[in-house]
């Protein structure tokens, strides 16, 4: 895959409170539902996030079905000479780009959080990161290597314990042998740590030349990192190296984009991108996504699409219009906020899921293996479990682990004004 996970990183998440039904009340009825969220919560961020984990679940789905989710080259352009039915479907394989998505969010979100702490220390940033990020993916590690038939390590053997431990080291995705190991979608989910480590540099930076002067040098980095990516496939017709390929350098401006559009809102000044078109990004990553040469810019263009719209979302809460429009029909908003708030849960365990999925399909319907189509209906069918799994996991694994995080930086708090 060619960009998680993030993976999503809410500012605030909060229990329900005592005076809603509940949400584990609720799902005791039958329904799922997202827990209310703070007043000064963002409401937009979940549909994104929601659309994000959405779109990454169809395409993974989409593969398990066709064993392809991209067209294939002839040349600089893409070939067609594909099933009908693929063709149908092809604004899906574009559902990459919610990693992109997420990274951005990732980005507004961790900064607008870490502006309105009441601890805005590094060590309570990192405290607040860690316990948000790591106990979820050290939950799903664990399941799908020591449980999960399709997963499963053996322990015994060296190469497995290498895999084991990359992951716990959140380094899998530098490695070409373990970035695509036990779960592929995670090498987005160590890209997110590794910017974390980044972000009090992105901070320095931002305090020294601006926002503005950050943003041109992440942009460097990136644009540079990613010309150079092309130009090394183009000269040796061989892949990119997961060391750069899966670098957070090589999404840093991607993911600077939300922090520099949190960073104006939270002080109130002129949002960047105002004058932008999203049209025009979605045009220019149409136009990577079709042509070999700009392939590479593609996550960029999608990275700078969302930013845009996020600019125009946000301009709209601010002219006293909360929301906006949404952003998809009224009937789907509930699910996709639900969606949204289990996004960071469903992305780490949907994956080996959807894997399995066309196994129990043919065996249901055997018939059904020479129509792809039937198959990725199927493979569909499986969001009814990946769902409420990741709502319990987001209930009791990753609220609790948040509230965690917030007592052990309010102890960091009293021994630090003792010592003083």
């Amino acid at each position: 895959m060619a960009a998680s996970e993030l993976p999503a990183t809410a500012p605030s998440a909060t229990a329900p409170s005592a005076a809603a039904p509940s949400a584990a009340a609720t799902a005791v009825r039958g329904e799922l539902a997202a827990p209310p969220r703070p007043q000064n919560h963002l409401a937009f961020l979940d549909q994104l996030r929601g659309v994000a984990i959405i779109s990454v679940f169809a395409y993974h789905a989409l593969f398990q079905a066709y064993r392809r989710d991209q067209l294939d080259w002839n040349g600089w352009l893409r070939k067609f000479d594909v099933p009908g039915s693929f063709l149908g479907l092809y604004p899906i394989t574009w559902g990459w780009c919610g990693v992109a998505i997420f990274f951005v969010v990732s980005g507004f979100c961790i900064h607008l959080s870490h502006a309105r702490a009441k601890d805005p220390s590094v060590i309570a940033f990192f405290t607040r990161r860690w316990f948000r990020i790591y106990p979820p993916f050290l939950a799903a590690l664990l399941f799908f290597v020591l449980v999960f038939p399709h997963t499963r390590l053996n322990l015994h053997s060296r190469y497995d314990l290498g895999q084991l431990f990359s992951h716990l080291l959140m380094l899998h995705n530098l490695n070409d042998r373990t970035w695509s190991a036990i779960n592929v979608a995670w090498w987005s989910v160590a890209v997110e740590f590794q910017l974390y480590l980044l972000y009090p540099l992105l901070l320095a930076a931002a305090r020294k030349i601006g926002w503005r002067g950050a943003l041109a040098a992440t942009a460097m980095v990136e644009f540079g990192l990613r010309l150079g990516g092309d130009s090394y496939q183009f000269a040796t017709q061989n892949s990119l190296p997961a060391l750069l390929f899966n670098s957070p350098l090589y999404f840093w401006f991607s993911w600077t984009l939300g922090a520099a559009i949190a960073d104006a809102y939270v002080k109130g000044q002129p949002l960047p991108f105002m004058r932008s078109s999203v049209w025009l990004w979605l045009a220019l990553f149409v136009a990577a996504d079709f042509i070999k040469p700009l392939r590479e810019f593609a996550f960029t263009f999608a990275a700078l699409a969302t930013a845009v719209l996020m600019v125009r979302l946000l301009w709209n809460e601010q002219k006293g219009s909360p929301g906006g429009r949404s952003l998809v029909p009224h009937g789907l908003v509930e699910h996709v906020r639900l969606a949204g708030v289990c996004s960071y849960s469903i992305y780490l365990i949907h994956l080996p899921i959807v894997e399995v999925w066309p196994q129990l399909v043919r065996f249901v319907a055997p018939s059904a293996a020479a129509y792809p189509l039937l198959v990725y209906a199927g493979c569909l069918t499986s969001w009814a479990v990946v769902l409420p799994i990741s709502w319990l996991m987001y209930r009791y694994v990753e609220l609790p682990a948040i509230a965690a995080g917030k007592r052990v930086i309010l102890t960091q708090g009293t021994l630090r004004a003792r010592r003083i």
